[in-house]
């Protein structure tokens, strides 16, 4: 009985595991892939302290892309170069 709990146990732990990679929680980014890679990049920067973004679809008219508004705000050092 003790080693179906175990691997009953194992096999959750896989599962949440699964999950977790495939959903990825700690990634926010809810807008198109290429706005997330551009913030991403530009998090990378020296200088930049922090990255806010928010995104909204404003119309979305179902024979066409849908038009996105993106905000983007950026923390920057106070001890960069002009």
């Amino acid at each position: 009985m003790n080693s179906l709990r175990a691997g009953a146990s194992v096999i959750a732990l896989a599962l949440i595991a699964a999950i977790l990679v495939i959903w990825q929680p700690w990634n926010s980014c809810d807008a198109p892939d290429e706005v997330c890679d551009f913030v991403a990049a530009v998090e990378d920067r020296d200088g930049v302290l922090g990255v806010q973004m928010s995104s909204e679809v404003m119309d979305h008219d179902v024979l066409a892309a849908p038009d996105l508004s993106v905000d983007l705000q950026f923390v920057l050092s106070d001890q960069l170069d002009p």
